[in-house]
């Protein structure tokens, strides 16, 4: 996508040829990879949490500029869900987030690369990041917005999107899942 940043994930690799790059969906068209990357290809939404619970760490080389400034990376909830450490670039979304580790440079990107796998999740990590997924629910943003003191009647969620169908049905259908139990329109 026009979003990704190939010069930053390219480089990882290339500099930690000991670890494998693995990538779900088509390797891009216009750029070669060192060999150590696998395209896996295209796989289904409720596919993701399998191959993840392999991974060491997860990555997120979002293009630095407009709109890596103005998104919300949902792939960071779920790779911290799911007690992966994330590499990223830096997203002032990202800021605050436990154990996401964000790289000025694509030389900076390769060097976390290498150096967040060693780490792992340990007791005091694991700590951290449950607390993190407790403050991130739908509940808890819900109730961010509306305290649980004050009545709420009905919930209305808008969702602000462009030319994206993918992500619009996935954000869609975990909004349903998540809100049942409230009177909520979307």
């Amino acid at each position: 996508a026009d979003w990704f940043a190939w010069q930053y994930f390219k480089g990882a690799p290339q500099t930690n040829r000991k670890y494998p790059f693995v990538m779900i969906g088509a390797p891009p068209r216009r750029h070669a990879m060192p060999e150590n990357v696998i395209f896996l290809g295209p796989k289904q939404n409720s596919e993701l949490p399998a191959y993840l619970a392999h991974a060491d760490a997860a990555i997120l080389p979002f293009l630095p500029g407009p709109i890596s400034d103005a998104v919300s990376p949902i792939k960071a909830f779920e790779y911290l869900f799911l007690k992966k450490p994330v590499v990223s670039t830096c997203m002032p979304e990202l800021e605050g987030y436990p154990h996401v580790y964000q790289a000025e440079s694509p030389e900076d990107f390769a060097q976390l690369c290498d150096l967040v796998p060693a780490g792992g999740i340990d007791e005091q990590i694991d700590e951290e990041l449950d607390l993190f997924i407790s403050r991130n629910s739908w509940s808890a943003r819900i109730n961010s917005l509306f305290p649980p003191k004050i009545p709420q009647k009905k919930y209305s969620f808008v969702i602000l999107i462009h030319n994206n169908r993918r992500i619009i049905g996935r954000l869609l259908k975990t909004l349903i899942e998540h809100t049942r139990g409230f009177n909520a329109q979307i």
